[in-house]
């Protein structure tokens, strides 16, 4: 789960014939492959590393375990196989946070670790916008990642990697001023920013 950025790897379809969740078209269409397969859903863990996962929507080995899910009401994403619900592992509600699968909590005392809206228009699945300003599903890792620092010299330092080909604008907010700045980044660059 990452800051929701509305890139191409957090734009899901859900397949209604498979009932899988499937990266979107679109993202395929743009370069966003896994080691070449141009169909990708989510998988469940395994032994070794058991969150969850996307694997090649065509591979029908036993091995690979893709989620047949259905969304109730409530948003939580249960697992028609094996009856369990999708969760942020460990309960962690910031960006990074990993998916696993777990026991589904009842409606009537649903976890907010377990609530999650999608929209089938955006293709985006959200977890809470207590969660910071909301976080997204996200293939992989975001198009749009930053750090920021203070240097010895007590300035301000922003270091920000666009891994998309567009470039984009950029509302950097700085907490401890109650400042704005924007910007924008050009598309697969780094740029660093000091005030």
């Amino acid at each position: 789960m990452f800051f929701c950025e509305q890139s191409v790897r957090q734009m899901w379809s859900l397949d209604v014939e498979t009932s899988t969740l499937r990266l979107s078209t679109l993202a395929l269409t743009q370069d966003v492959t896994y080691q070449g397969k141009v169909s990708l859903c989510i998988s469940q863990g395994n032994e070794d590393r058991p969150v969850l996962h996307i694997e090649d929507c065509s591979d029908l080995r036993p091995s690979t375990k893709l989620l047949v899910v259905h969304i109730n009401d409530a948003g939580q994403i249960r697992d028609k196989v094996t009856g369990l619900c999708v969760s942020l592992k460990g309960d962690v509600r910031e960006p990074g946070a990993l998916l696993e699968l777990t026991e589904c909590t009842p409606i009537s005392r649903i976890a907010a670790h377990q609530i999650f809206a999608y929209n089938a228009t955006t293709g985006l699945i959200t977890a809470p916008k207590v969660l910071h300003d909301g976080l997204c599903l996200t293939a992989g890792w975001p198009f749009l990642t930053a750090v920021a620092f203070k240097t010895p010299n007590e300035h301000t330092a922003v270091v920000v990697m666009n891994e998309a080909s567009a470039a984009t604008s950029i509302a950097l907010f700085d907490a401890s001023r109650s400042e704005y700045l924007g910007f924008a980044i050009h598309g697969r660059s780094i740029q660093t920013i000091t005030y």
